[in-house]
């Protein structure tokens, strides 16, 4: 039934529109209590990523990470090009 011998395709709005006018018994019957019952997971999935991005700013808070980086220019240790050792 579906091009190319697809098992899965993405409908747009137009094509569930076209979907409901041409054959509405492939459309699944969803409820507005199983929409809001999803909607739960997506607040749930929002706190995860405040609480890890709050742990990743008090990790580089507390390594002194953010206030080396001031006026846009690196501020604290420098790194210097290795000595030659003389020859013997």
């Amino acid at each position: 039934m579906l091009p190319r011998g697809r098992k899965r395709v993405t409908l747009t709005c137009r094509g569930v529109v076209q979907l409901a006018k041409v054959a509405p018994r492939l459309l699944p019957d969803i409820s507005a209590e199983h929409i809001k019952d999803k909607s739960k997971a997506n607040s749930l999935a929002k706190a995860i990523v405040v609480v890890q991005a709050s742990w990743v700013v008090a990790f580089l808070w507390s390594n002194g990470l953010c206030s080396r980086y001031q006026d846009g220019k690196k501020k604290g240790r420098t790194v210097s090009k290795p000595r030659r050792q003389a020859k013997r």
